[in-house]
């Protein structure tokens, strides 16, 4: 079987082949977040990043999206939604974006949720058209845009990667997460995607791993932008009481780290 990011470079060369032209949007920030492997935590920083923008005045309103089948960010955040991406991508031609926005779920930390596909059928009708066309829409209506991305990368995943102004790619210091990371970089780069637009997140760091942080850098001949540090038992808790840890411990390392990574964000759009 092969493994994520094998199967991200086959849905890469289909995904290329059938969209004949790159897709351009304009409007809010576009972030998406992908895990280099399972287990990396990418929807913890998805969803934390999300609340983190959302509690800063200046960045005004903030969209969390959940591409992956089953995805989990209604349990992160202990929300139940009416609506998933598949249905509400349906009429996308004949959609408003002021009615979009109010189909989505609102949490009590200021997001909206646009919740995962329930099953493999509704993933399979998420169609690069639809999905960029959902975006397109939501941009008109937001400020900042999370994407909680499919790691297999499947076509729907490669068109928002294409049209995001960051990719957010979470790695953990271990050997099977960097040298996927290295594969997705490599197959990101060769795409013509820009190089700064790829930045890499440790998520869980802690000092005195195996492999070190400058051990990692050199492997994958790229600085890390940004560290989080380790704090599996708040994750956990967190998850368990579907509250953001941002929420759950405001001043704890991992909260503040998430709240700074916000602030970075914010001041790299006002300088764009």
């Amino acid at each position: 079987m092969s493994n994520p990011v094998e199967q991200a470079e086959i849905a890469f060369i289909r995904f290329k082949r059938c969209l004949k032209e790159k897709p351009e949007v304009n409007g809010a920030k576009i972030l998406t977040v992908l895990g280099s492997k399972g287990g990396v935590g990418s929807t913890t920083v998805a969803v934390n990043l999300a609340v983190s923008l959302a509690q800063l005045d200046e960045a005004g309103s903030v969209a969390l999206v959940d591409l992956n089948l089953f995805g989990n960010i209604p349990l992160f955040l202990d929300v139940e939604s009416t609506h998933t991406i598949a249905q509400i991508s349906q009429n996308i031609s004949q959609s408003d974006p002021k009615l979009v926005k109010n189909t989505l779920t609102r949490h009590s930390s200021g997001i909206y949720i646009l919740a995962p596909p329930k099953d493999p059928k509704e993933a399979e009708a998420i169609t690069p058209y639809r999905a960029v066309g959902m975006l397109n829409l939501m941009q008109e209506v937001f400020d900042y845009i999370i994407v909680d991305a499919n790691r297999s990368c499947d076509p729907a995943s490669l068109a928002i990667i294409e049209i995001s102004d960051a990719v957010f790619l979470i790695s953990t210091l271990d050997l099977a997460s960097l040298k996927n990371v290295r594969r997705f970089l490599d197959m990101f780069l060769t795409s013509g995607n820009h190089e700064s637009k790829i930045r890499l997140i440790v998520n869980g760091y802690e000092e005195g791993s195996s492999i070190s942080l400058e051990e990692a850098q050199k492997v994958l001949k790229r600085k890390v932008f940004w560290l989080i540090p380790s704090g599996r038992l708040i994750a956990a808790s967190a998850i368990n009481y579907g509250k953001p840890m941002i929420l759950m411990t405001h001043n704890s390392k991992v909260a503040k780290s998430f709240k700074e990574l916000a602030l970075t964000m914010l001041k790299l759009k006002a300088e764009s």
